[in-house]
């Protein structure tokens, strides 16, 4: 698990382990603390998305509407993104993390940089 610390308004960076194209990727799972205390998810939805460099095409959607992102512990400010077989084209991808809390507020919280390794046996 990720414990991504953000103070005030910023926007934390966390680069996601390399991965290789075809192999099962575990997810990932983050707990997000502002200004030392948990961000409460209650009502929250999640949504990211990660753009291939250096055009940022194509674009991979991860959400809790499409339950790629799922809330596992709202009161401590913990969600995963869902793990799976990963067949994206092989590179660097920028992704992002935005969170709309249930009063409305919108915030990135975390963004970073994912490398998609070319796997030999493929």
């Amino acid at each position: 698990m990720a414990t991504i610390t953000i103070t005030g308004d910023d926007c934390a960076i966390y680069n996601i382990p390399a991965h290789k194209r075809g192999d099962t990727w575990d997810g990932k799972t983050f707990s997000v603390i502002v200004n030392g205390a948990p961000l409460n998810l209650a009502g929250a939805s999640i949504l990211v998305e990660f753009r291939k460099r250096p055009h940022l095409n194509p674009t991979y959607t991860y959400s809790t509407a499409n339950s790629k992102v799922v809330i596992t512990n709202a009161a401590t400010g913990t969600f995963s993104i869902v793990g799976g077989i990963i067949n994206f084209d092989i590179g660097y991808y920028d992704y992002d993390i935005q969170i709309t809390l249930s009063s409305g507020n919108v915030k990135t919280r975390v963004a970073g940089i994912w490398e998609i390794k070319r796997d030999t046996s493929r």
